[in-house]
């Protein structure tokens, strides 16, 4: 817990590999996830290894489909956040998907990973399915610890995605 009178220390966390990094979240068990590129990286608490999760690294066809980790393709991953279940949920372009590292799977979750001149809903209250959903240039993702809302910066507008009950 910081406050204004602590002496904090800056280190680097080395990630071998990063084509610019995106977005950074820490699992239950004190691992490191990151987004560069295409590439979803991990870096292991137990012995500093980084691994590639997910992503082949090839400029991916938007599929709404689950995929396996290393053979998924992305677009362009842009921010992260996680879970209590360490479920990493990300925006690859104008889409939100998510990672389940228990499973080594890939989700759609909403968007449709093309840019929309009109967002839907545009500004008003009323909702649409999420695989409606557009989105013009979503940069921050958040998401509560249950993972049952997801909180989407999109240009001015901040986005809610509530899974259904």
């Amino acid at each position: 817990d910081y406050t204004a009178n602590d002496d904090g220390f800056l280190s680097d966390i080395s990630f071998a590999g990063l084509n610019g990094a995106y977005g950074l979240v820490t699992d239950s068990s004190g691992n490191y996830y990151v987004g560069s590129g295409r590439k979803i990286y991990k870096r292991a608490v137990s012995n500093g290894a980084v691994t590639v999760v997910a992503g082949d690294g090839e400029y991916g066809n938007f599929s709404t489909s689950p995929s396996t980790g290393l053979s998924s393709q992305f677009k362009e991953i842009r921010d992260m956040d996680i879970d209590s279940n360490n479920k990493v949920y990300f925006i690859d372009q104008n889409a939100i998907r998510a990672y389940d590292p228990s499973n080594d799977r890939i989700y759609y979750i909403a968007g449709d990973n093309e840019w929309s001149d009109n967002m839907v809903p545009s500004g008003s209250a009323s909702a649409v399915i999420s695989t409606e959903a557009r989105f013009r240039y979503p940069k921050g993702i958040t998401v509560n610890p249950a993972g049952t809302i997801i909180y989407v910066t999109d240009e001015n507008v901040i986005r809610k995605e509530a899974k259904k009950k």
